[in-house]
């Protein structure tokens, strides 16, 4: 046998030049050492792998063995995800053998046919103790289409890579990660704060009772008059909605957690929120007075845009306490410039947000409310276009900015209303933390500040500027 059917044979055909170069025989390659072939495969890409295959080779020769097929054959398998051809797995089952069946008779799966296939696969993972990183998934769903062909036209189906922004999902991938969490009791791994209360590598360990957590998601999901057993249930379930806030679309998620739309949301956000960030609840609340005391002046000194030099006029001749909350909120975005940029009408990003733009995603004013909703969706449109989501945000109903009445919050199609602004500011932020949503672009750098003076937080995520920088260091020097 020459070198190359046995490279060949190995699976090892892109580590073949090296031997070659060496003038390597098949019968010297038997009689090589191990620090031999770590020398022979030095610069090789793979050159565990060859090593490897080779020694195992080398064992079996010794002992007698068919090396060759003994060696292939186990090179082979180790290329299956499932260690084993699906193939195989389906014919060792009356639902594998109907899956392979109906495909022959009707060249596409079914929708059961393909739950039945997820569920042997899982079914046999978990009878044999296979380990399956996320990593192999797109392997795994390569083999599926393979002996499937109709299916690469849903291998998002099974399985979807995770993106910049999105975990991993699909069907497939799902069924494994709940068929993990069942066995054995699952962790949540949450922020725990230093001394400094920064956000650590660190982490506080939830458990999660499986079925206990279901049980009572299930009775969230119902009426219930005791206010006291729904606040209690929440709490107990929170790692649950932690988790799922990360695994489920904005949809599925609050389709799933239904007290979201209940008129006491804030009681079951303050919950969560107090439970991520112990003892910082009331921490805005705590600092606002001081805040404004330091932040007036440096307004005065470095606004330069005269509408919101009449906006910072308007805070001395005002005696009503929520519109000088108000004012002191949005001028936030008049000394924190943004770079993002809006689309045109062709889609092409060429008009830099303004201080307005800024304001707006962060407290929207309007007149009235009864057309709230339209201006909603205008927003949408303009975020969408520019590739950008709109987040949750203030509303503030009155006729002028000196003239605020009424406050409210909007997240997912719903507007809770507040008896303060200062409240409704407190409670957007909270939801920001609680969802694990980004900020808008526009006011990134306004709710970064609230984040970092008014709680503490830091995290490996925040984009830094140096207007940011210089701001917080007036307000902790001052």
């Amino acid at each position: 046998m020459s070198l190359k059917d046995l490279f060949d044979e190995l699976d090892l055909l892109s580590a073949l030049p090296y031997p070659e170069e060496a003038n390597v025989t098949v019968h010297s390659l038997k009689l090589m050492e191990e620090d031999e072939l770590s020398d022979l495969f030095h610069y090789s890409e793979i050159k565990m792998e060859a090593c490897q295959k080779i020694r195992e080779w080398q064992q079996m020769h010794k002992s007698g063995q068919n090396t060759l097929a003994a060696v292939a054959e186990k090179a082979k398998a180790a290329n299956f995800v499932l260690k084993q051809p699906l193939r195989s797995i389906l014919e060792q089952s009356a639902k594998g053998k109907n899956i392979l069946t109906y495909f022959v008779e009707h060249k596409v799966l079914s929708n059961d046919e393909r739950k039945n296939l997820i569920s042997i696969i899982v079914d046999d993972v978990q009878a044999r103790g296979i380990t399956i990183k996320t990593t192999d998934f797109s392997s795994l769903v390569e083999e599926i289409c393979t002996l499937f062909p109709s299916e690469n036209d849903i291998m998002d189906f099974y399985f979807i890579a995770r993106g910049p922004r999105n975990n991993a999902s699909g069907k497939l991938y799902s069924r494994y990660k709940n068929m993990r969490s069942r066995k054995v009791s699952k962790k949540v791994r949450l922020p725990t704060m230093d001394e400094n209360s920064s956000i650590q590598a660190n982490s506080q360990v939830f458990e999660i009772d499986e079925c206990e957590a279901a049980a009572k998601k299930a009775l969230l999901n119902r009426d219930c008059s005791d206010w006291d057993l729904v606040c209690a249930n929440w709490k107990d379930t929170f790692p649950l909605r932690q988790r799922e806030s990360k695994e489920m679309d904005s949809v599925t998620f609050f389709q799933q957690w239904t007290k979201f739309s209940h008129a006491r949301v804030t009681d079951l956000i303050n919950i969560d929120f107090s439970l991520l960030y112990p003892n910082k609840q009331n921490l805005l609340f705590s600092q606002w007075d001081t805040f404004k005391s330091k932040i007036f002046g440096y307004y005065m000194e470095n606004i330069t845009n005269e509408y919101c030099k009449k906006l910072l006029t308007q805070i001395g001749e005002t005696s009503h306490i929520d519109t000088k909350d108000y004012l002191y909120t949005i001028l936030l975005n008049a000394v924190l410039p943004t770079t993002c940029r809006f689309s045109d009408h062709m889609g092409k990003k060429n008009r830099k947000a303004t201080i307005s733009d800024c304001q707006e995603s962060m407290v929207l004013k309007l007149t009235n409310l009864n057309n709230y909703q339209t201006k909603i969706n205008t927003m949408i449109s303009k975020y969408y276009n520019a590739g950008m989501k709109l987040q949750p945000l203030i509303i503030v109903e009155g006729l002028e900015d000196s003239d605020i009445k009424s406050y409210y919050v909007y997240f997912d199609k719903r507007l809770v209303k507040f008896s303060s602004f200062l409240e409704s500011f407190d409670m957007c932020f909270k939801l920001f933390q609680v969802l694990g949503l980004e900020y808008p672009k526009p006011s990134q750098q306004a709710w970064l500040l609230v984040q970092k003076f008014f709680f503490s937080l830091d995290t490996i995520y925040d984009s830094k500027s140096s207007s940011l920088a210089l701001l917080l260091n007036f307000l902790k020097s001052s």
